[in-house]
């Protein structure tokens, strides 16, 4: 299932809307600090693919991602790439990251305590940014695991998840026009 992951993300996050850049596929490929790497060499290499035929500049470094002759060169490449671009990294973190959350809302557990567990490990993972929509029982709250871990509580905090990619997705957006 992650390799189907792997080669699924830049699709996904197109479908989503989101601009595909360097510095995007570079971050994803890398991972950073409460950011998993996301996407594979071979996906990216397969997108690079698609772009060669309608590529007016760095065509030749581009090619060279499709065969890399090692993952130093392959790195150096996306690299300059990246660093070629004029993209604010921040928002391409915040693509990869609304990507996160919603492969965990479409893959949530039906029961609410363990659909509460997967949230709750979902943004931990991501480092309970502040903009965080999930609360986590017993941070910056009183709530027990008894007033916690009940329906009520999972349907609300689903529906503040889902709202969150929504209005996140379209401020991404509009920020890209």
């Amino acid at each position: 299932m992650e390799s189907q992951l792997l080669n699924n993300i830049i699709q996904k996050l197109q479908a989503i809307g989101f601009k595909i850049n360097w510095t995007l596929l570079k971050i994803g490929y890398e991972g950073q600090d409460f950011l998993p790497k996301l996407i594979s060499s071979n996906a990216i290499s397969q997108y690079t693919e698609c772009l060669v035929e309608t590529m007016e500049s760095d065509y030749e470094l581009i090619v060279q991602l499709i065969s890399p002759e090692d993952e130093m060169e392959f790195c150096e490449i996306l690299e300059k790439l990246a660093r070629d671009e004029n993209v604010e990294q921040s928002i391409q973190q915040r693509k990869l990251r609304v990507y996160v959350v919603l492969e965990a809302l479409e893959t949530l557990p039906n029961d609410y305590f363990n659909g509460l567990l997967e949230l709750t490990d979902t943004w931990v993972s991501l480092g309970l940014p502040d903009d965080c929509p999930h609360v986590v029982q017993g941070r910056n709250n009183t709530y027990t695991p008894q007033e916690y871990y009940t329906q009520d509580v999972f349907n609300s905090l689903l529906e503040k998840n889902k709202q969150w990619v929504r209005d996140e997705i379209e401020y991404i957006k509009s920020l890209e026009k």
